[in-house]
């Protein structure tokens, strides 16, 4: 019964996402990349999306140091880059300059919106057809990066909205994405679209950080859409940053391999238009694996293995027939691919799967093919396989 109610339930969503049947657009795969003009390689798989946040020198404050005086060197670094490997750039507001600000925390709105205003048009001016989209602001209900209240948040997109479509009319414009916290995304996007946030925005943007259980993306984003209808917004939705989290708290690199190609299936089955993953080179200017790094594919020891799966997931997704299909029985999922393949996987444990026998062989995360056995019987558990006929 469970699966039959989550099959359609993933049937709904894709139908209204993704219809008729299509392949996944390739700027699906969006990526932050930290420190890649500086010390750290651009990623090995293919990244067709580059989110700047985060990203060297891209901030507000070092863009305009002080009002009206400009610097876009850093900035122009890093559209260049984007440009040298065919990436759409997005680029996401946040953290107020002190001159702006009377020198309070950086969570504390601009005490001028001119200065805003200002701001927002020159970057939009220089960077025309260079940035394509842009994110309202990171994570508002996160005190660290928003701690006034959404009406002047909303007051702030607006503004911005406007003037980024007057300057560069056909870039996107998505939702200030909220993340877990105290409130909920989807919590804290009720009360923006309530507020009329969803007329100022062509993407509702949010962070699917859940934890350790990718699986758990499918209820918040049933909520997600839930509210964005109530408001009678219909709109495509992105995930700008998710991961694992700190990578402390999944330190075992099979378990991080297994909890990305899972991740990565599930945004395509739950009909996310895009996701970035955060991040290639962790949050950590040293690039090395610590308390202060999230979901890191590329340390200075080069690619780490779940920066291999990456590879191989992409490779299976770019061979996806839409909608993808997944459906759950207690807790093996599995996922129909396109005519010839199948996706597959259990959370808790491995155990031995009795497969459909036009399957011949399989593929696996370091995408080593092996056969079928006569049998029919495959070992499967946390990390996904790939089913196929020849």
């Amino acid at each position: 019964m469970l699966g039959k109610f989550i099959l359609l339930a993933l049937c709904g969503l894709w139908l209204t996402a993704f219809a008729p049947a299509q392949s996944l657009p390739p700027n699906f795969f969006g990526m932050n990349v930290l420190h890649a003009i500086n010390n750290t390689p651009w990623p090995a798989a293919p990244v067709s999306s580059l989110r700047l946040w985060d990203s060297d020198d891209t901030r507000w404050s070092a863009i305009e140091p002080s009002r009206g005086k400009f610097n876009f060197e850093g900035l122009d670094r890093w559209l260049a880059l984007a440009e040298k490997h065919h990436a759409e750039v997005l680029y996401t507001f946040g953290r107020v300059p002190a001159w702006a600000n009377d020198n309070q925390r950086q969570s504390v709105p601009p005490k001028d919106l001119k200065d805003w205003d200002d701001f927002v048009r020159a970057l939009v001016r220089h960077a025309k057809g260079r940035i394509h989209a842009y994110e309202l602001w990171n994570e508002p209900n996160q005190s660290n990066f928003w701690s006034s209240d959404v009406k002047t948040l909303l007051e702030m997109g607006s503004r911005a909205y406007r003037i980024i479509k007057q300057e560069q009319p056909g870039a996107i414009v998505t939702t200030p994405a909220p993340t877990w916290h105290t409130v909920e995304p989807y919590q804290w996007l009720q009360t923006y679209l309530d507020l009329g946030g969803g007329k100022f925005a062509d993407v509702i943007a949010f962070h699917g950080y859940v934890g350790v259980a990718p699986e758990s993306l499918t209820g918040e984003l049933e909520r997600i859409r839930r509210v964005a209808k109530n408001n009678d917004v219909d709109k495509p939705i992105w995930d700008t940053e998710s991961s694992w989290g700190i990578d402390s708290k999944l330190p075992d690199a099979n378990a991080q391999s297994a909890f990305l190609a899972r991740s990565y299936i599930l945004h395509v089955s739950q009909g996310v238009h895009r996701f970035y993953w955060y991040a290639w080179d962790g949050s950590d200017g040293n690039t090395t694996i610590s308390d202060r790094s999230w979901g890191t594919l590329w340390d200075r020891n080069g690619v780490r293995p779940p920066g291999e799966a990456l590879a191989s997931v992409v490779a299976w997704l770019q061979q996806a027939t839409l909608p993808l299909i997944c459906t759950t029985q207690q807790s093996t999922w599995t996922c129909k691919l396109n005519s010839n393949s199948m996706l597959i996987w259990d959370t808790q444990s491995q155990h031995s799967f009795t497969t459909d026998p036009r399957y011949s062989e399989y593929q696996d995360l370091s995408r080593s093919t092996h056969p079928v056995p006569a049998n029919h019987q495959v070992t499967i558990g946390p990390s996904p396989v790939l089913l196929r006929s020849r």
